[in-house]
């Protein structure tokens, strides 16, 4: 198991593939930073900094990875279809710093 310094906090950086509509025609690539710390009980928790709700736990941090990949997902098909549902216009912008 992967150990992390007493208190100490990671930033993990990924690119999912997903599709949230499931169409071909959609399915893009987003990178997400996931905040992750070592539990004192064992095991890990991760919080997604750009999704707020996005929140697991894995036993590993690879655990901990694939978790969050599916926690991002559901959020991110909630919010969608809290979109197409109610009166919300979507649009995508792009932020550089």
């Amino acid at each position: 198991m992967t150990r992390l310094d007493d208190s100490f906090i990671i930033l993990i950086t990924f690119l999912m593939l997903f599709d949230s509509m499931k169409s071909a025609n959609n399915v893009g690539k987003r990178l997400f930073t996931i905040l992750i710390q070592e539990e004192p009980d064992g095991g890990f928790t991760g919080k997604c900094l750009e999704l707020r709700g996005a929140i697991s736990y894995g036993e590993t941090i690879e655990e901990l990875r694939n978790n969050m990949k599916d926690t991002i997902s559901l959020v991110i098909d909630v919010l969608e279809d809290e979109a197409k549902n109610g009166n919300y216009h979507k649009e995508v912008i792009e932020i550089s710093k």
